[in-house]
């Protein structure tokens, strides 16, 4: 085991923790947040910039500034709406399967995590590192890297680079 598989393993686990603790509805509410707020924030920072103008004067530093108050107010408004949709998934005796399904989704969500920086790791020269090499869980994920290939774009897909298919821990094949 290398500092990559415990790192996975690291990301899994934490997600799982979260997902169970916070239950599915405050996840999706959670997420929900995210978007909404980023949504937001793009609509509003604009006509915001200008009310910071006395405070601000240079135009990029107004939009900044206003993208992120409107950001994290509405992080903080949904927040009061995800503690409120708890109580009464709790109040209505759903805890137990909401935490269970929140689980799913902390799996689902660290899958899509790991994923990601393992797709980010194979456009660089990690993949050629023995700490990558030598790492048990290395190959499913380039595997499942790799399948996703005809859904990316060209450009990036071409620039993959891991093991060869098959290759065992260890092996240190990197190609396409």
């Amino acid at each position: 085991m290398t500092g990559f598989d415990v790192v996975v393993l690291s990301i899994a686990g934490g997600s799982l923790v979260v997902g169970i603790v916070r239950g599915l509805a405050s996840e999706l509410v959670a997420l929900a947040a995210w978007v909404i707020a980023f949504l937001v924030a793009r609509a509003v920072a604009p006509a915001a910039g200008t009310w910071l103008g006395q405070w601000l004067s240079d135009p990029v530093a107004r939009y900044a500034a206003a993208f992120a108050l409107a950001f994290v107010a509405v992080l903080v408004s949904m927040s009061f709406v995800r503690l409120a949709l708890r109580r009464l998934i709790h109040a209505a005796g759903l805890s137990p399967a909401d935490r269970f399904l929140g689980a799913l989704f902390g799996l689902a969500r660290a899958t899509a995590l790991v994923l990601a920086l393992v797709l980010a790791a194979g456009l660089t020269s990690f993949p050629r590192q023995d700490w990558w090499r030598n790492a048990w869980l290395a190959p499913p994920l380039e595997t499942a890297v790799l399948m996703a290939r005809p859904w990316l774009p060209a450009r990036l897909a071409n620039r993959l680079r891991y093991r060869q298919p098959g290759a065992s821990p260890g092996a240190g094949k990197v190609g396409v």
